[in-house]
């Protein structure tokens, strides 16, 4: 097909309750243009996928939020790529990953060309593991029965008072907290009706050990250079700890892994 999907877990061992966050990428691997979608991001409608434990059940993932603009093509020169980052929870079928053990996660990029519909697949396998603790279990739990917790996940705001709690139970957690904080951060970070952002706040939950995919470094990044003067300190603390992380990101390729041609 000329076109190569890679599929990358930002972490393939994690523990039980965070979510799984992946970086994606698309790209031009053929000695001619090609066309293909013009964003990987999945509120387009573009990216789906499943995960299949170690049993053999299967529960899908989709865009919670689907755009409703079609898909834009463009053609991608030899060499080109495009990437995307995808935070994985829940899906259609609850949990996305409810207990320790291995999962497959099968990523699919498809879209419609010349009347038919066509596409790649790659799969990435991650490993969750137990309990550490019994505030680990409870904080887990709390995550995994909170199908708001997503919600929260994505569209961020106060009024998300359930999944808002979730997090909150996670990040009283020491082993959760981690794969948490940016969640948090990005709701502290922005302004929600009277309440004025606390970057200061947000910038107090990020260091080194925050687990975040590339996509949340930039955002991160965009709201911190959005600050006022008056915010000078923390988005000085924010912004070194965001260069560190988004010069690891780019040291870190991701694996190409075997592409599936997709045809319908």
């Amino acid at each position: 097909m000329g076109l190569e999907l890679q599929v990358a877990a930002v972490q393939d061992v994690l523990p039980l309750g965070a979510p799984v966050r992946l970086e994606i990428s698309l790209k031009n691997v053929s000695d001619t243009a090609l066309p293909a979608p013009e964003s990987l991001n999945m509120k387009y409608g573009c990216v789906s996928g499943r995960v299949v434990d170690s049993a053999g059940n299967v529960r899908t993932f989709n865009p919670l939020i689907l755009c409703v603009d079609e898909v834009t093509l463009k053609y991608m020169e030899p060499g080109d790529h495009i990437s995307e980052s995808i935070t994985l929870l829940r899906g259609a079928e609850g949990a996305l990953f409810p207990s320790a053990g291995s999962y497959t996660i099968e990523v699919e990029v498809t879209w419609d060309l010349y009347g038919g519909h066509v596409g790649l697949s790659n799969q990435v396998n991650v490993f969750v593991t137990t309990a550490q603790t019994a505030s680990h279990a409870r904080a887990a739990m709390k995550v995994l029965n909170t199908p708001d917790t997503l919600l929260s996940l994505v569209l961020t705001g106060d009024h998300l008072t359930e999944g808002n709690a979730a997090i909150q139970a996670a990040l009283t957690d020491e082993v959760l907290r981690p794969h948490y904080a940016y969640i948090e951060a990005k709701r502290l970070a922005q302004p929600f009706r009277k309440r004025k952002a606390n970057l200061e706040a947000a910038a107090d939950l990020l260091d080194e050990d925050t687990v975040m995919n590339a996509a949340e470094v930039r955002k991160c990044t965009k709201l911190a250079n959005q600050a006022g003067t008056g915010d000078s300190a923390a988005q000085d603390k924010m912004t070194t700890v965001l260069r560190a992380k988004a010069k690891s990101k780019a040291d870190a390729m991701p694996e190409k892994g075997t592409n599936t041609l997709v045809t319908h």
